[in-house]
């Protein structure tokens, strides 16, 4: 989570990091020189930054963040796996929003947020009990954690084949998420992952999603220092 303070930052550290934050995802990632066009809403998101909950914003790319304003509609039907702001988003575009989140405190902060939404629901789902791994395993497995999420990733198997229309795979164990609700997808929606340039989830994308269409939005982060890429993904038109 973003460090938040209320001093402004000098127009010059920010430009130096943003600078800073391009060479370097530039270095290992495909990144639009475009990018350098992002620099003045860079700039409002890092001169007092706050943390996306607070703006009621999704912490994902800020090209993917454009796509979602556009293309959104009320009454649209979101799961997302990972609450926050991108759950205050949705719901304050009148979608009927069904999040799971695996962190009771964070979860107690999102239920308190989203109270006075009722289209929103938010389900708690510890991690598992039982070790069960694979591709359940925490979306940080490389770094050797051990904890599993498959009852999380099954959080939402009540929720109805093709009946919803944006899926968000933001999470814990987002390839056991994909691949677990990718069946409760409408024929014409969309599955929105977060963090495609991470090389753990390349495989499993692939394997996935590699005949779909594919948007990947690289550079700024909304309401963070750092880039990121987020990708949208369809259905190829039959």
């Amino acid at each position: 989570m973003s460090t938040i303070s209320n001093t402004p930052k000098p127009f010059y550290k920010i430009a130096g990091r943003f600078l800073l934050e391009f060479f370097r995802y530039s270095k290992t990632y495909p990144i639009p020189w475009k990018a350098f066009s992002e620099f003045p809403v860079y700039y409002s998101y890092n001169k007092i930054l706050k943390s996306p909950a607070e703006l009621g914003l999704p912490w994902i790319a800020h090209g993917a963040f454009l796509y979602k304003e556009n293309y959104l509609t009320p009454t649209m039907r979101i799961l997302e796996f990972g609450c926050g702001g991108s759950t205050l988003y949705f719901a304050k575009k009148a979608c009927q929003v069904i999040s799971i989140e695996d962190n009771h405190e964070w979860y107690s902060v999102m239920k308190e947020r989203t109270k006075t939404f009722s289209d929103v629901e938010l389900r708690h789902i510890p991690v598992d009990k039982e070790f069960v791994g694979g591709e359940f395993a925490s979306n940080m497995d490389e770094l050797k954690h051990t904890n599993s999420y498959k009852n999380y990733a099954l959080g939402a198997s009540d929720v109805q084949d093709e009946s919803i229309d944006v899926l968000v795979i933001d999470g814990r164990a987002r390839i056991g998420c994909l691949r677990t609700n990718l069946s409760k997808l409408k024929r014409n929606g969309i599955v929105l992952f977060d963090n495609t340039d991470r090389t753990a989830y390349a495989g499993g994308i692939q394997e996935i999603l590699g005949e779909w269409d594919r948007l990947d939005f690289s550079g700024v982060t909304v309401s963070e220092y750092y880039f990121t890429q987020t990708s949208i993904f369809k259905r190829k038109a039959q």
